[in-house]
């Protein structure tokens, strides 16, 4: 079952994984998170809206479609129950997988 978790969660759960900030100029209303996989940016990220202090269910299931995986594979990711080796195993089932 997909619950909202808290923002340092989401933030500390992808870090962990091979997440990178986003560099963006000062003003964006997101931080965005992208994997990197053998120190290559994937197209693979998670979203998160600036001042929040959750990510919600809804929030959860928009970017698991825009990246082509289950709401459930990705509120794993974001709230630690998936390690390194499952974040990459979703990945490559993504359709993003390959992309830069």
């Amino acid at each position: 079952m997909i619950r909202p978790v808290a923002a340092a969660v989401v933030r500390r759960a992808v870090r962990q994984k091979g997440f990178r900030d986003a560099e963006h100029p000062a003003g964006r209303d997101h931080e965005m998170f992208f994997l990197h996989v053998q120190d290559k940016k994937t197209a693979f990220f998670v979203k998160l809206s600036r001042g929040t202090n959750q990510l919600r269910q809804d929030e959860i299931r928009n970017n698991a479609r825009m990246l082509g995986v289950s709401g459930d594979d990705l509120y794993r990711i974001v709230c630690c129950d998936y390690d390194s080796q499952e974040t990459l195993r979703v990945y490559t089932g993504s359709r993003h997988a390959g992309a830069t």
